[in-house]
C-alpha cells in the first residue's frame, strides 16, 4: 500500500497550524504521515505540535540545523518525505475530508499515476488576511474532471493563460516522490526557484508522461491569514516581517530577468526561467512575456500606492519589461497616475483574464464566527455536498425542503456561470473584431504607402517625360545647318 504524506513547512504560525493540523488528523488512513517542518519558529508551535503529537502518532516533526529561507526550508523538508505520494499544505491550509481516501481510491484504477491533480476548489480567507476577501469562503461547486494532457496544461502556463491546471503538489494534488528523485538526479536538487511552488508545479509537468496525472475531486482548502507568504508579496500593507522570512537564509536567488515580484505572473515567470535554463523544459514550450508585463501593469494601476512607493514601483515594472524585452507593451499606458487604464486595456490584441475559472460562490463567513481553516473546510464540504446533491434531476413531488435549497442553490450557480461564459465570449469577440480592424486598417495603410510610392514613381516618368517633350521642341525649333563645300573631288561621288 502506498503511503501519503502531507508536508507542512512552518514558521511562527501556531495560531493557524493548529487549525491545519486538525484537518490532517481528521484523515482516516493507516498508511499515512503528516510531516512538519519547523523553520525554528519562536512562538508557541513547539507547544501545539507536541499536543497534536500526543493525539495522533502519525504527527512527525523535524527541523533544519538553522533558520533557512522558503525554498531551502522546502528543499530540506521534502528531503526527508518517505516514499511514496506526498502534498505540500501551508500552515493556514486545510485538507478536505477523505482526501486520503479519495486518492487512494483513484489511485488504484490508475496505480502507473505519477501526479494526482485535483485542482484549486475552495479557498478560505481568515480575519486580518491582507485582501478584500477578508473572512470569506470562495467555492467551485461544479468542476467537471480536466483531461487535458500535461503538455497542453505546461503550454498553456507558459503562454500565461491559466497557472492553476498544472500538476501542484501543493494543496491541489499529489505527487509521486519518484518525481523529486528524477528532479534531483536531472538538476542536483529538488527547488531551484525562489517559489518553489511553482516551479515544483512546472518541473513535475516538464517530467511526467500524459497519461501520468490523472485528475481527481477536490482535496484542499487554500488558506490565507496574515501571515501568508502569496498575500505580503500582492498586498502592499502586508507585514515587511513575512518577505524577510521568506528570503532569510535563501541560496537561491530571483532570476537575473526577474525584478517585480509584486505579481503572481513573475512568480511563474522566474521558475520558467529556472526550468528553461535547467534543460527541463521539453521543446515547444516558449514563455510568453507580454501578457505577463500587461497584466502587472493591469495590477499596478488598480493598487492604491503611496506616492513614493508609486513611482518607485513604477520604475521597476519598466525595468522588468525591458529585461524580458517588452518595453513595448508599456507604451500608451501612461504614468503612474494614469487616469484611465481599462482603454489602455481594451486596446491590447490579447486578454488579461485568465482561463482560471472564477469561483461560482462567495461567502461571507463573519456571521459564523469560523475559529480557522478547520471549519472552513467542514462548511465547504458541507457546500460540495449539497452541490453535488442539487446538480442532480429533481422531482418536486418527493423533494424536501432541503433538497428545494440545493436544486435553487446551483441554478443560481448555474446562471452565474452562463453569465461569466457570454462575458468571456464576449470580450473574446471584441479583442477578435479589434484585431481584424487593426489589421485592415495596418494593410490599408500599407496600400496607401504603395500608392504613394506608385505616384512618385509616376511623378518622376512625367518629369522625364516633360523634359524630352522640351528637348525635342527644341530640336525641332532650332534652324538647320547651312550648307558647305565639300573637299572631297567631284568623282567620289559618282
Amino acid at each position: 500500500m502506498e503511503r501519503f504524506t502531507i508536508v507542512i513547512p512552518t514558521l511562527n504560525r501556531c495560531e493557524t497550524l493548529a487549525h491545519t493540523l486538525e484537518t490532517c488528523i481528521a484523515q482516516e488512513d493507516e498508511n499515512f504521515e503528516i510531516l512538519v517542518s519547523d523553520n525554528l519558529s519562536t512562538d508557541a508551535t513547539a507547544e501545539v505540535l507536541e499536543s497534536f503529537r500526543s493525539r495522533d502518532p502519525r504527527l512527525r516533526t523535524v527541523q533544519p540545523p538553522q533558520r533557512q529561507g522558503m525554498a531551502d526550508h522546502w528543499e530540506f523538508a521534502l528531503s526527508k518525505v518517505e516514499r511514496g505520494f506526498f502534498m505540500i499544505l501551508g500552515s493556514d491550509d486545510g485538507l478536505l475530508p477523505g482526501a486520503v481516501s479519495t486518492a487512494r481510491r483513484h489511485l488504484s484504477e490508475s496505480p502507473g499515476a505519477k501526479a494526482l491533480h485535483a485542482g484549486l476548489q475552495a479557498m478560505y480567507f481568515y480575519p486580518g488576511a491582507y485582501s478584500e476577501w477578508s473572512d470569506c469562503l470562495q467555492l467551485h461547486l461544479t468542476r467537471t474532471p480536466d483531461t487535458r494532457g500535461v503538455r497542453e496544461r505546461l503550454k498553456k502556463a507558459a503562454a500565461a493563460d491559466e497557472h492553476y491546471a498544472l500538476p501542484f503538489c501543493y494543496n491541489f494534488g499529489w505527487v509521486r516522490t519518484s518525481v523529486l528523485d528524477d528532479l534531483v538526479s536531472r538538476t542536483g536538487r529538488r527547488i531551484s526557484s525562489l517559489f518553489p511552488d511553482s516551479y515544483l508545479a512546472i518541473a513535475t509537468a516538464c517530467l511526467i508522461k500524459d497519461e501520468e496525472m490523472i485528475s481527481i475531486p477536490p482535496v484542499g482548502v487554500l488558506g490565507f491569514s496574515g501571515k501568508s507568504t502569496g498575500c505580503s508579496f500582492a498586498k502592499r500593507d502586508a507585514s515587511p516581517d513575512i518577505q524577510a522570512a521568506f528570503n532569510e537564509g535563501n541560496t537561491i536567488a530571483l532570476h537575473p530577468k526577474i525584478r517585480y515580484t509584486e505579481a503572481l505572473d513573475f512568480h511563474f515567470g522566474d521558475a520558467f526561467l529556472r526550468a528553461e535554463e535547467l534543460g527541463l523544459l521539453p521543446s515547444g514550450i516558449t514563455i510568453h512575456w507580454e501578457k505577463r508585463v500587461a497584466r502587472a501593469c493591469a495590477d499596478f494601476h488598480k493598487t492604491p500606492w503611496q506616492e513614493d512607493e508609486s513611482a518607485a514601483k513604477w520604475r521597476a515594472l519598466h525595468e522588468q519589461a525591458a529585461l524580458v524585452g517588452c518595453s513595448h507593451v508599456l507604451e500608451g499606458a501612461g504614468a503612474p497616475d494614469f487616469p484611465d487604464i481599462s482603454t489602455w486595456i481594451s486596446q491590447l490584441p490579447y486578454g488579461l483574464e485568465s482561463d482560471d475559472p472564477p469561483f461560482e460562490l462567495s461567502l461571507d463567513t463573519a456571521p459564523l464566527h469560523l475559529r480557522g481553516i478547520h471549519d472552513a473546510v467542514k462548511l465547504a464540504s458541507g457546500l460540495l455536498e449539497a452541490g453535488r446533491k442539487g446538480a442532480a434531476p429533481l422531482i418536486f413531488a418527493e423533494a424536501s425542503p432541503a433538497d428545494l435549497q440545493n436544486w435553487t442553490m446551483m441554478n443560481l450557480v448555474q446562471e452565474r456561470r452562463e453569465t461569466h461564459e457570454k462575458w468571456l465570449a464576449a470580450g473574446k469577440e471584441l479583442r477578435r473584431q479589434l484585431t481584424q480592424q487593426e489589421a485592415a486598417r495596418a494593410e490599408l495603410e500599407a496600400e496607401r504607402e504603395k500608392l504613394q510610392v506608385i505616384k512618385a514613381k509616376l511623378a518622376e516618368t512625367k518629369t522625364k517625360l516633360n523634359a524630352t517633350k522640351q528637348a525635342l521642341a527644341r530640336f525641332k525649333s532650332a534652324p538647320a545647318p547651312s550648307r558647305t563645300k565639300s573637299w572631297l573631288p567631284k568623282w567620289f561621288g559618282s
